[in-house]
């Protein structure tokens, strides 16, 4: 395997597209190749920038690294409202335009606000084979890959589908077995900020395993049980919504805005939902014993000092949340059983192993799991690191 990067540098491509329609800008960032190909989701927001897509490109570097996956990092983005009738054509106009990065070197997929479906809708109207077009090219199992891949992305597990848990999965092993390492004890107590696929699927591995969550929060605000939430009980008022149903939950469950849970007293602290959740200002309050980063760069720069002075521990995105790319490079070009029990053990083994060795070193050393999660990348990337 060869591995092009750009040491700590600019990215290898950096593309900002304005749309002659509307104005509204684009962005495509890689950052990384191995091989020649290289994958990273695509987001709709109002107010992404190329800075944050740059960031991210970076962070999808680190976790296909740290995964162990034959392909380099990417992202991209369009500045639009997610909610428009119209983004499907945005999009087009968007790819239309970087067709040739995507016919030869970048996959897509999901991302903020950017369902498979859709994906897959953009790629067939700009006359791409696959939204993976180019991984499959390059790949011994071609397009059968795609297909395999497809498929397993509709399988179910339990009350989730494949989409829902290979992501959760992960998150999920980063808590047991960082706890573990930090000798946290059993049951964990835990609180999830997000209940979206990442934090659902959280909710629901980790219940599954004995612990207990002791509050999850989403847009729609707090819910809180000592004794521990049900996750059946979440899951049905979340069915067929973007956010909880708070009439379909017992009053006392109630707790106050979304921003309490970063407050709430537990072992971990899940942050599933939005980056630079934690600031400054929330590390001098949380009070959780650690925080594990389900989504991408939860916790701000800023923030670390203060919560490496408060002995709290963060397990980074990189090493906790890479369940959805390794999904993708470990079927089309790894050929992967998509056995979904099969494949999400494999996941889960993965980020395991990862978790293990980053927070040995990390207690052994004195310092942050992402900066030993640096540490187990190759010689190659190790300048790459943004880290506090």
């Amino acid at each position: 395997m060869t591995r092009k990067d750009n040491m700590g540098s600019p990215p290898l491509v950096s593309i900002t597209y304005r749309d002659p329609v509307q104005g509204w800008e684009g962005m495509l960032v890689i950052d990384s190749l191995v091989n020649g190909v290289c994958g990273g989701g695509l987001r709709v927001t109002k107010t992404v920038s190329l800075e944050e897509v740059t960031r991210l490109a970076r962070g999808m570097t680190l976790k296909n690294s740290i995964m162990e996956l034959p392909l380099g990092g990417a992202k991209s983005a369009i500045r639009y409202d997610p909610m428009a009738t119209d983004l499907e054509d945005a999009l087009v106009r968007f790819f239309e335009h970087i067709r040739p990065m995507v016919e030869r070197m970048y996959g897509f997929g999901p991302d903020m606000n950017t369902p498979p479906d859709l994906c897959d809708a953009v790629a067939r109207r700009v006359g791409l084979k696959s939204r993976h077009m180019a991984l499959a090219e390059r790949s011994p199992y071609g397009y059968d890959g795609v297909a395999n891949y497809d498929k397993a992305l509709r399988l179910p597990y339990g009350p989730l589908t494949v989409v829902d848990a290979r992501t959760s999965i992960g998150v999920s092993a980063a808590v047991e077995t960082a706890a573990r390492v930090y000798e946290l004890g059993k049951p964990l107590r835990v609180a999830v900020q997000g209940f979206g696929s990442v934090g659902m699927g959280t909710v629901y591995f980790l219940t599954q395993r004995g612990h207990a969550i002791v509050g999850v929060a989403d847009g729609s605000g707090y819910y809180r049980d000592p004794a521990g939430l049900d996750f059946d009980v979440l899951f049905k008022a979340r069915e067929g919504r973007r956010e909880i149903d708070p009439t379909a939950l017992p009053a006392r469950l109630h707790a106050g805005p979304p921003s309490a849970v970063l407050e709430e007293e537990c072992d971990v602290l899940v942050l599933a939902a939005i980056p630079d959740a934690v600031g400054p200002a929330e590390a001098a309050r949380v009070r959780c014993k650690m925080i594990v980063e389900g989504g991408n760069f939860a916790v701000a720069p800023s923030a670390f000092s203060e919560l490496s002075a408060r002995n709290i521990p963060v397990v980074p995105d990189f090493i906790a949340s890479g369940g959805a790319i390794a999904t993708v490079s470990g079927i089309i070009q790894l050929g992967w059983s998509i056995e979904p029990a099969v494949l999400l053990a494999e996941i889960e083994g993965r980020v395991s192993r990862a978790t293990e060795r980053a927070a040995r070193e990390a207690r052994s050393r004195g310092i942050t799991m992402r900066e030993a999660g640096l540490l187990q990348l190759p010689a190659s990337l190790a300048s790459v690191t943004g880290a506090p």
